[in-house]
């Protein structure tokens, strides 16, 4: 390699739903980024694409008892060691808490500064007694720099214990270029959910607030992508409740581009869990704005970053379905209304949330670091 790495580091490279890691890697400007983690997932890996990718379970000895030693110590394989090594790594950039954890022996093996990213669940959950939650100050410590991917993560780090000072928010962003509407494709009368079928994405809420509208929008159809544990309970509550439904389960990046720009409103719904768990700032929300959509959701989380209520969609409080009701049938009544709030959603993302202008700026973060005095 002829310029520094930066060594992208996800113990699982990477889950369908993590595409933006993969995005972000690969838009450094001037770095070279080097995916490494300790095995991959079979749902996500193509995302990857030429990118140079280091496996621990490709590189080190795979027996049970390897591995028992790896994840009792913590140990891993010198010879992976010295494939990062070999690299010319600047600095090992960690997503999610846990994983930063895991990865810090590794960048003080290399002699490296650590940055870590907290997504959500990572930070905003109760979890108080758990082996991470207690070892968690460690990456606080230890990190040159923990971001947050949007201020309410970053109040959540700060009211567990995070110093402020070391917290950067610093928004990933979303390709513009890929993520243009066609102008010729018709929008349908179509509600579209994107997101994993877990508690705090709502989506229970979005079908009884589309219950209450179907009656008036006869044609409006609300279609679900995304996959999870719920998804058999959700059916069957949508069965009883919906006139026309449709759950298409995972779907590749192209099939959602394509789904989006033929919908006329996106929904998102997310709610605080039971576990406290929130979400930091989906990244289908800019998704959709992009694609011209007027983005309905409720309030919590880091969905206010991105989304101004009355201008690029529409807030409803927490859990109010009622609310969320009147925001659908507005929309979806409204053509002009929907046309006005998709070119202002696609006008934010291009100054706010654009792919290379974050990356640049997610750069420049590195420099600091690597400037820092005794670097």
């Amino acid at each position: 390699m002829t310029k520094k790495s930066v060594l992208v580091f996800r113990k699982r490279l990477l889950g369908y739903s993590e595409t933006f890691i993969a995005a972000q890697g690969r838009a450094l400007p001037s770095l070279q980024p080097v995916f490494v983690g300790f095995k991959k997932d079979p749902t996500g890996f193509d995302y990857l694409g030429d990118a140079p990718v280091l496996l621990h379970s490709e590189l080190a000895r795979s027996g049970p008892l390897s591995r028992t030693l790896m994840r009792i110590s913590g140990r891993v394989s010198p010879r992976w060691l010295r494939a990062m090594a070999s690299t010319d790594p600047a600095l090992l950039h960690a997503h999610f808490g846990r994983d930063a954890l895991t990865a810090l022996p590794i960048a003080e093996r290399l002699g490296i500064p650590l940055i870590a990213t907290f997504h959500g669940f990572d930070i905003a959950t109760n979890d108080t007694r758990s082996r991470y939650a207690k070892r968690r100050p460690q990456v606080y410590a230890s990190a040159a720099v923990v971001i947050a991917v949007s201020q309410f993560i970053r109040g959540q780090l700060v009211a567990k214990s995070c110093p402020p000072e070391k917290i950067v928010v610093h928004y990933i962003g979303i390709d513009v270029d890929q993520f243009t509407p066609d102008p010729k494709v018709p929008r349908q009368p179509r509600v579209l959910f994107v997101g994993r079928l877990v508690p705090k994405k709502g989506l229970d809420y979005l079908i009884r607030a589309m219950a209450r509208i179907q009656d008036r929008h006869q044609n409006a159809e609300l279609v679900v992508v995304g996959d999870g544990p719920l998804r058999q309970d959700l059916e069957r509550f949508a069965s009883a409740e919906l006139r026309t439904f449709r759950f298409l389960g995972r779907q590749t990046p192209s099939q959602v581009h394509s789904l989006m720009n033929s919908s006329q409103v996106s929904c998102v719904p997310s709610v605080v869990a039971p576990s406290g768990d929130a979400e930091g700032l989906p990244m289908v929300v800019l998704e959709a704005m992009a694609m011209g959509l007027p983005v309905l959701s409720f309030a919590p989380g880091g969905v206010t970053d991105a989304i101004v209520d009355g201008e690029t969609g529409l807030l409803a409080p927490e859990r109010d379905e009622s609310a969320l009701a009147a925001h659908l049938d507005r929309v979806l009544g409204d053509p002009e209304l929907c046309r006005r709030m998709g070119e202002a959603g696609r006008a934010r993302v291009r100054e706010e949330f654009d792919l290379r202008k974050q990356t640049a700026k997610l750069e420049e973060i590195y420099m600091e670091v690597l400037a820092a005095p005794g670097r």
